[in-house]
């Protein structure tokens, strides 16, 4: 029994220290889980504990590249650079940081992080998990950044980048696909989750392809089996100008917040600049919820560059105001497969012999 755990304990129940570490509330009487493993948990702590963090600024070491090394960190954990003892491959190990305590809701939030990426370990287009226990995992390591590299490499104090415009239709397609992936990777048109972080920190450089990773505040759709419908979820806190005009206002949420930060991603490959970065986390919110939209210049929307053209109007479909008229994943991922198909129809040719077009298919 951990500290933490033993200082619940002298906590009354209705106490707001006892309540900030419980765990939310799944299943209820009108809304079940869609399936067992939304409840489940797929430990593999001996993989886990196979890699140890003690070789870390080791002074007898001959070979640097071999030492377990910091590489950054997120809100929540610790992201390690450590290698496979027989293989020697590089992984990414990622554990609890030391501010954060060891409650029932910090071990749920890794659980659904686990079980999220081990649900979707079949496809090529999110990043893989190979080990998980406790607020720890092993995952997939990268060497070649993430979107938002690619779009701000010198910092996001300098706007400029090197990217071409089909390159940004290129990261655009990909990130689409895994949204996507995600949310008809059990049943097509019935998503099981919302990843509900879509940024483009999110979406990581592996052998070429930007993959979906961290699904830390991934949210599980239950199912009200009285109207046969999911049900809606909420998130206690939803701080930053990336999110849905739902998620503003506290109200009852689906897979498609999702949607709505994925056309942030579009309007960020196509102006360079966060979302309402010139003002208030407050008064963007506020815009967000009121129907307002990030500006944009009036050299993009004039534009007759037709891949310009194109993410504007992917943007658009994702900024809809409306959760039930915004565009699904699979919808705005068809869009994008459709004008690859017109406008590099080689590049798209190399991805479907690479990845299969049964992963790769235009709907």
């Amino acid at each position: 029994v951990t500290q933490d755990e033993l200082d619940a304990q002298f906590n009354l129940q209705n106490s707001k220290d006892y309540d900030r570490g419980r765990e939310d509330d799944f299943a209820t009487e009108d809304c079940i889980p869609q399936y067992d493993w939304q409840v489940s948990s797929f430990p593999t702590c001996n993989t886990v504990h196979e890699f140890h963090i003690d070789e870390f600024h080791s002074p007898n070491k001959q070979n640097h590249d071999n030492e377990v090394g910091i590489l950054t960190n997120g809100y929540w954990r610790d992201v390690w650079s450590v290698r496979e003892q027989h293989s020697g491959t590089k992984r990414v190990l990622k554990t609890i940081r030391y501010q954060h305590d060891y409650t029932p809701r910090n071990y749920d939030r890794h659980r659904r992080d686990a079980v999220a990426m081990e649900r979707l370990t079949s496809s090529p287009f999110v990043v893989d998990i190979y080990g998980f226990c406790g607020n720890s995992g092993l995952f997939d390591f990268s060497t070649g950044g993430d979107v938002t590299s690619a779009i701000w490499p010198k910092g996001y104090e300098i706007a400029e980048n090197n990217l071409t415009n089909l390159q940004k239709l290129h990261i655009a397609t990909q990130a689409a696909i895994g949204v996507a992936a995600m949310h008809n990777n059990i049943k097509e048109g019935q998503p099981s989750m919302a990843h509900t972080d879509i940024t483009p920190g999110q979406f990581i450089l592996i052998d070429g392809w930007y993959k979906l990773n961290d699904f830390n505040r991934v949210r599980f759709l239950r199912w009200n089996k009285d109207k046969n419908e999911a049900c809606g979820y909420t998130v206690g806190r939803n701080p930053g100008k990336n999110r849905a005009p739902e998620e503003y206002a506290y109200e009852s949420q689906s897979e498609k917040v999702d949607i709505y930060s994925l056309g942030n991603i579009f309007y960020m490959l196509l102006t360079t600049w966060w979302p309402f970065e010139d003002v208030s986390d407050k008064e963007a919110k506020n815009l967000v919820k009121d129907g307002g939209r990030p500006r944009i210049p009036k050299s993009i929307m004039d534009s007759k560059d037709p891949i310009t053209q194109v993410l504007l109007e992917a943007m658009i479909m994702c900024h809809e105001q409306s959760q039930t008229e915004r565009a699904s994943a699979r919808k705005v991922e068809t869009f994008l497969m459709n004008k690859m198909k017109e406008i590099d129809p080689d590049t798209l040719a190399k991805w479907n012999k690479r990845y299969g077009s049964e992963n790769l298919v235009i709907h």
